[in-house]
């Protein structure tokens, strides 16, 4: 298994190693429905219908320059300089960055289908570009998009290019030669002349043959080094971010539509609506040997410290009563004494016999109920999220689903996992209780 390189050397003029910047100035100049004459005097390409947007075929191409500044006649407004103006780039090839940089690469709005139906061409030309080969950063390019751009998108015979969420069996999937399932780590994952396979490819390709030829193919690819680095851990907003670049037209999969994902762009509407389930491994179990311990001072109800103190109490009386004999014998004299000799007698004897009775009675209560504590479970039945939250048990979910479960369970001991990997288990197990998927649950 081979990994594309993720190393990056500083070429200051001409991008960085793995995504270096290209010549784009023949496929340009080749777009003559768009050919123009600059305010210099030389050959240039529209960049939109208005004639004021005509650039030079060098436009973006082979060094990493302020191009837009220099050229792009929305940076021309004296009276208020956009920021992203100010910014190196230059376009790039996309496979090369894909499959051999982390480099963050967008899709041309000016060329592509987007723009087809303004110039009459028969066919768009997709550009891609990069900040951040220039050392540089698209954000407030993309701060601008958002304020200013309207892009209406429409089908007409349209090639798209798709991305799937996840690869796995029987959703998803690439087999190899020998019809074995190949995964994400296989080198033929990032080999786009292996086919994707799979329920969610099958639907896709019905979508495309009802179309009636208003969608001419679906082209499928894999996600990009970028978005991957970007979130290591939920390969489903990562293959949200490369649509939202532009890298593809649209991802297929079991997608959760999250508040994050939907800033990032837009979503059919839902097929399923995936109801996500608790599972608790262990309801809450206490084996401590401090809870063990403490079962001994169970049986020491209210009722019985109250019993427990009469009986103490009568002891001491009985106590005194048998130490004061002598005392007696002092006050009443010898004859008295002797007189009440065999009375007395009889009386110690009773005393004792009532003392040793409620004495044992004490002991064999509390013995009694201390074994009765001593066998019973410890065991709380944690049946609800609500009491999994009492319980303070760690709960395990996944982090694209991190903002939603903060904001509805606030005092909940979320952990969420750094590997995003429900559908085999991953570090879910690991813990008191987990959320997930009913259908993940299944695949697991």
């Amino acid at each position: 298994m081979s990994n594309a390189s993720t190393t990056t050397t500083t070429i200051a003029s001409t991008g960085n190693i793995g995504c270096p910047c290209i010549d784009a100035s023949q496929t340009l100049a080749s777009l003559q429905k768009r050919s123009c004459i600059t305010s210099s005097n030389s050959s240039g390409v529209l960049l939109t219908p208005e004639s004021a947007s005509c650039v030079p075929s060098t436009y973006g191409s082979n060094s990493c320059l302020q191009h837009d500044l220099l050229h792009n006649i929305v940076c021309q407004d004296l009276d208020e300089t956009k920021t992203f103006c100010l910014r190196n780039w230059c376009y790039v090839d996309l496979q090369s960055c894909k499959l051999n940089s982390t480099e963050r690469v967008y899709r041309s709005e000016y060329f592509g289908s987007s723009q087809q139906v303004f110039f009459q061409e028969e066919a768009g030309i997709d550009l891609y570009y990069s900040y951040t080969t220039c050392n540089s950063t698209g954000a407030d390019w993309e701060a601008y998009k958002k304020e200013e751009a309207t892009i209406d998108y429409v089908l007409g015979n349209i090639a798209i290019v798709s991305t799937p969420i996840y690869v796995i069996y029987p959703m998803v999937f690439k087999n190899d030669a020998n019809s074995v399932n190949l995964g994400t780590g296989s080198p033929e994952y990032k080999d786009d002349s292996v086919p994707f396979e799979g329920v969610y490819i099958d639907y896709a390709e019905e979508l495309m043959r009802v179309s009636n030829g208003d969608i001419a193919m679906i082209n499928y690819t894999h996600r990009s080094n970028a978005a991957d680095l970007g979130y290591p851990s939920s390969p489903g907003t990562a293959t949200v971010q490369d649509v939202a670049d532009g890298l593809i037209d649209m991802a297929i999969g079991p997608f959760w539509i999250t508040g994050e994902r939907l800033k990032m762009t837009a979503f059919t509407v839902p097929l399923v609506y995936d109801k996500t389930v608790l599972v608790i491994q262990n309801p809450g179990s206490q084996r401590s040997i401090l809870s063990e311990s403490a079962k001994v001072a169970k049986p020491f109800k209210p009722g019985l410290i109250g019993i427990s103190g009469a009986i103490i109490l009568t002891s001491a009386v009985l106590s005194l009563w048998f130490s004061n004999r002598n005392k007696l014998a002092e006050q009443y004299g010898k004859s008295l004494r002797d007189l009440q000799s065999n009375k007395r007698n009889v009386g110690v004897y009773g005393r004792l016999a009532l003392d040793s009775v409620l004495q044992k009675s004490m002991v064999s209560a509390y013995v009694a109920n201390l074994a009765a504590f001593l066998t019973r479970s410890q065991t709380t039945y944690v049946g609800t999220m609500q009491a999994v939250v009492d319980a303070g048990l760690r709960i395990c979910a996944h982090p694209a689903l991190q903002k939603e479960l903060e904001i509805k369970w606030p005092d909940a001991r979320f952990v969420f996992s750094t590997t995003g990997n429900e559908f085999n288990g991953g570090d879910y197990f690991s813990y008191n209780a987990y959320l997930l998927s009913p259908v993940l649950l299944l695949l697991t």
